[in-house]
């Protein structure tokens, strides 16, 4: 019986494989096997504190089988608890050195905190063992890359690239690689490989227009970034891309539409939340709870920040004083939606969107520290809050420990003046501006700790598309987009497989084999009823399908639904 049921399961048909499992252990409660795999498919299906209660049954019974706290490890990496999947990963390595799934969990989990150069060496490891696996390939390379060893990189990457040529994902990392080694010709060519596979993968655009506008073709930049945002409307890095690529072209009212500080940007003035006496003594408390944060790191790798460090997730279990902004910062946005006109004719501002999650994270700087040149790629309205600003001495600049929006990196290589605007930052000024303002501060001199707690409204659904960019796909573009549903799925991404398969039957108005996906990553998702709406629509619109057939038949065996 378990032989037949981990064939199932090979083969993908996880409701019967399922069934088998229950069976085994209604005889044997404590078959460790039934109970590893069994949680393998509540993973499958989105059920994660299911997955791991199971899986961590299975160890306690077989505390020496390393594939049990291995697959336990990449379960907790799937769902970002990467303390837990490191211990789980090196528990496994203890038993098997050459797991070669551990091994790559454990890499993952060491660059995710910001521990690149020990990662790269777990890395190495793994591709010893585990050969073929272009993700692991490109993971390797990413972390090379992100140490500035591009050289490095770039074998890896072509590695990736070689073992699934039909990602473009691959491509575009190899393609940053490339450019990151001063191969420009050859990364506007992988950029543009990625685009063929998909036409519709927007880091492959704003990636290829980043590298001719280093390249100093505007022209050929700014054509790039108009379709992309023809396909995404509001894409963060397009619209930054497209301000830098209109100024360098000679287009001021493009560039000044784009860069309109006074009409989209906010800024206030707080006044001390309910429960503290004074502001001073609220930002008081900001700064004690975030230098004290665990989160806090030293100029981390991935970050722009110099001379300084920052925090991770602010809105955690234990939130302190940053509750009581929190609620600052929703009320600051809401008057900021709130001022914005029904059908606003901007690209940003007609990409409102309908719904978003707050995130928010502190930067403290010492005397000289900085920030260079940065956006917010994933978020669509951005800000931050003072809450302490050392006094200058009156030997610094005048413009010493300002914020400047609108300065692009200077790899950009401008050769025109960009457009500008300059804040003297202070105690209780919170500023808000389009994640898309590329923005930056200067060093200071002066005694003391500059704290400053930025936040983005990042969006969780679509938003408002601009008028006139709504259109069906193509065949070929819902072909490309059901291959990268089908590598999330793969990859276990099953959250982002299920957005991105819902938007698919949204734009391409219900195509039987966009509904079918958003079938199987509703149903992987733990939503068997909603599985079951989309996998009759895809058998109504294309009846002679038996795989849409017999999927829908098992939904509704497992909805002990007798229409099965």
């Amino acid at each position: 019986m378990m032989a037949e049921a981990i064939d199932l399961h090979r083969r993908g048909r996880f409701v019967e494989a399922e069934r088998i499992y229950r069976r085994i252990l209604q005889t044997e409660p404590n078959h460790p096997d039934a109970l590893h795999l069994l949680g393998l498919i509540a993973r499958e299906a989105g059920q994660t504190e299911a997955a791991i209660q199971l899986i961590q049954r299975a160890i306690a019974i077989s505390p020496d089988t390393a594939s049990f706290r291995s697959n336990l490890a990449m379960i907790y990496e799937q769902v970002g608890r990467y303390d837990d999947c490191e211990a789980a990963a090196r528990g496994a390595l203890e038993l098997n050195p050459d797991d070669g799934n551990a091994l790559h969990c454990l890499a993952n989990a060491l660059r995710a905190t910001d521990r690149h150069e020990e990662a790269t060496r777990i890395y190495a490891a793994a591709v010893k063992i585990v050969t073929g696996d272009p993700t692991l390939w490109s993971n390797y390379g990413a972390t090379l890359q992100t140490l500035g060893r591009a050289d490095e990189a770039l074998p890896m990457l072509e590695r990736a690239v070689t073992l699934s040529p039909g990602q473009p994902e691959l491509h575009s990392n190899l393609g940053n690689a490339r450019l990151a080694a001063g191969q420009a010709d050859a990364a506007v060519q992988s950029y543009r490989d990625a685009l063929r596979l998909d036409p519709n993968f927007a880091p492959a655009y704003t990636n290829l227009a980043n590298a001719l506008m280093q390249a100093g073709q505007a022209t050929e930049a700014r054509d790039v970034l108009h379709q992309c945002l023809e396909i995404h409307p509001g894409n963060c890095k397009a619209l930054a891309y497209l301000a830098a690529a209109a100024g360098e072209t000679g287009d001021l009212e493009g560039r000044d539409r784009l860069m309109d500080f006074d009409r989209l940007m906010a800024s206030r003035h707080c006044a001390a939340p309910e429960g503290y006496e004074s502001l001073e003594a609220f930002n008081q408390a900001l700064v004690e709870h975030v230098t004290r944060h665990g989160t806090r790191k030293w100029e981390p790798v991935t970050k722009t920040t110099r001379l300084g460090s920052q925090t991770g997730e602010l809105l955690d279990e234990n939130p302190g004083p940053v509750a009581a902004l929190e609620q600052m910062v929703r009320d600051a946005v809401a008057d900021y939606l709130a001022a914005i006109p029904e059908g606003a004719d901007h690209p940003f501002l007609a990409t409102v969107p309908e719904e978003w999650r707050l995130t928010m994270w502190a930067t403290i700087l010492e005397e000289g520290g900085h920030q260079a040149a940065h956006l917010h790629p994933t978020g669509w309205l951005s800000g931050v809050y003072y809450a302490a600003v050392p006094k200058k001495p009156a030997t610094d600049g005048e413009q010493a420990g300002w914020i400047e929006f609108g300065r692009p990196p200077d790899n950009f290589r401008m050769s025109r003046p960009a457009a500008t605007r300059l804040i003297e930052p202070e105690a209780g000024l919170m500023l808000l501006f389009p994640s898309y303002f590329y923005h930056r501060t200067i060093p200071f001199a002066g005694d003391g700790l500059r704290v400053s707690i930025a936040f983005d409204i990042m969006p969780t659904a679509k938003g408002k598309q601009e008028a006139g960019t709504e259109r069906r796909l193509s065949r070929e573009e819902i072909a490309a987009e059901g291959r990268r549903i089908q590598d999330l799925l793969r990859a276990g991404d099953v959250a982002e497989a299920r957005t991105r398969a819902g938007r698919l039957v949204e734009s391409s108005q219900n195509d039987p084999a966009a509904l079918y996906l958003a079938g199987v990553a509703s149903y992987r998702n733990g939503d068997a009823k909603t599985a079951e709406r989309y996998f009759s629509g895809a058998c109504e619109k294309d009846p002679g399908n038996a795989r849409y057939r017999l999927d829908h038949a098992a939904c509704l065996q497992h909805l002990d639904r007798p229409e099965a």
